[in-house]
């Protein structure tokens, strides 16, 4: 539990100083949506959690809108 808690805590710091050095519009949005994106490749490609070419596909276009929204985000923030 202790090693996590440092980890955890090193990533904090890391987000803290992203956020402050990105803006909070950007900063925040890539700290909430990359962990997702990390969380979800390692589900699929690790794990086989979401099989089946259909849902692949959604997952992939959810993803792909995901992004989309982050660049979107980014570009037209105010920084």
């Amino acid at each position: 539990a202790f090693v996590s808690g440092c980890i955890w805590s090193v990533g904090f710091l890391f987000m803290i100083k992203g956020i402050h050095e990105l803006g909070f519009a950007v900063g925040y949005t890539l700290d909430a949506v990359g962990p997702i994106i990390i969380a979800s490749i390692v589900s699929i490609c690790w794990f086989k959690e979401i099989t089946g070419r259909r849902q692949l596909m959604i997952y992939w276009t959810a993803e792909a809108l995901q992004l989309l929204g982050v660049i979107l985000i980014t570009v037209f923030s105010k920084q």
